[in-house]
């Protein structure tokens, strides 16, 4: 245990040793972590407060009151505040930002400028730097993203437009609609392009099981789960978005409302049908919010289904309907979990299997009234 806590430390001034190389960045004051070690934020400043009220970290501490009372002794005892002057800029010239998002792995970092909105992307490797500027190139056509202002090929950094947008916590049922509706119109038109330039490689299920680390619980309970006619099947693959949910999706204020798509740095080949799974099973996992599970379940996106499978010449087969599910778990342990602990991948699995059994269970009441259903999560959850 004490060893973890050490590691758990350490792994907590790395973070703080990143945001001190980049200081350049932002403006003078005095500086703290949030509760959640995400963010580096410049105490008593309003913008910042606003910015991050309801951000997703915040909202999934006030659930564990133990996790909490760890990071408030962890910044008073070992994480003192990082007090920055002013001094002369030798950053990005005329860019002070006052929040700063600690990327994952300290491969890509945000300085958010929230006077003039704008947002500074610094990236530690130029293929991640590429990456973001050959994505936004080739799908800035088909689905809105913030516009990049400039970017420097040197110091490896893009700047970006700042997007005011409704906070996830904020929006309404009819928010998440507009939402889901938005996605289903943009993919597929993205997948008719890619259909057209033949942009995708036929995959068996079998390719897809190759990788997989069959004694793993999680790949062992959804082959499980599987109908051995979908195990027969083949399905296009397609450069997708990788982690489209409700936090990678910015429902701007303005009216109409704009909405923008983010953070594409999952991107690359995944089964057609994978983003718009993706986010439906996300938003169970993430925040226990089944509307849009509740809804496919019920058959109403079945219509907008099939013309994304029509594209490719398939047919959606609802009494496949649970097993797309699984094909998008199979396809997200692929990318997303082969890399995790023992001890992690258990956990996931375990709230996997109850996700699961909820979404079967409604199945299995279709004469449940619609408006007896808890579609979105409890308020302050």
């Amino acid at each position: 245990m004490l060893n973890r806590i050490k590691r758990y430390i350490k792994d907590k001034k790395e973070k703080r040793s990143f945001f001190n190389g980049y200081a350049n960045f932002m403006c003078p004051g005095v500086y703290v972590f949030d509760d959640s070690f995400t963010y580096f934020y410049r105490k008593n400043d309003p913008a910042v407060f606003r910015h991050l009220d309801h951000n997703y970290t915040k909202l999934m501490l006030k659930r564990c009151f133990l996790r909490k009372l760890t990071s408030c002794l962890l910044k008073i005892f070992f994480l003192r505040p990082v007090q920055l002057e002013e001094k002369k800029q030798i950053g990005h010239p005329g860019f002070q930002g006052s929040l700063f998002l600690i990327g994952s792995q300290g491969k890509e970092h945000k300085v958010f400028d929230l006077n003039h909105n704008r947002v500074l992307r610094l990236y530690s490797d130029r293929h991640a730097f590429n990456k973001k500027l050959r994505l936004y190139e080739q799908l800035k056509t088909y689905f809105l993203m913030p516009s990049i202002l400039e970017y420097n090929s040197k110091e490896l950094y893009v700047v970006e437009k700042l997007i005011s947008a409704k906070h996830t916590g904020q929006w309404s049922k009819s928010d998440y609609l507009d939402v889901i509706l938005d996605v289903f119109h943009k993919e597929t038109l993205y997948l008719m392009e890619c259909k057209s330039k033949k942009a995708y490689i036929l995959k068996g299920m079998q390719d897809l099981l190759a990788d997989l680390n069959k004694n793993s619980p999680i790949v062992e309970f959804l082959l499980s789960k599987l109908s051995s006619s979908t195990l027969e099947l083949e399905f296009p693959f397609v450069k997708l978005h990788g982690d489209l949910w409700s936090s990678n999706i910015l429902f701007g204020k303005c009216v109409p409302h704009e909405i923008y798509y983010i953070d594409w740095e999952k991107s690359r080949s995944y089964v057609f049908f994978y983003d718009l799974y993706y986010l439906m099973l996300n938003e169970c996992y993430i925040k226990s919010n089944y509307l849009y599970a509740e809804k496919y379940m019920d058959g109403e996106f079945d219509k907008l289904l099939e013309a994304v499978y029509q594209i490719f010449g398939m047919d959606f087969e609802p009494n496949r309907r649970i097993d797309y599910l699984y094909i998008t778990l199979l396809n997200q342990y692929k990318e997303r979990w082969t890399l995790k602990g023992k001890n992690e991948e258990r956990k996931i699995g375990k709230q996997w299997k109850l996700i699961i059994q909820r979404i079967e269970e409604m199945t299995d009441q279709p004469g449940q009234s619609k408006c007896c259903r808890s579609y979105l999560p409890t308020p302050g959850m």
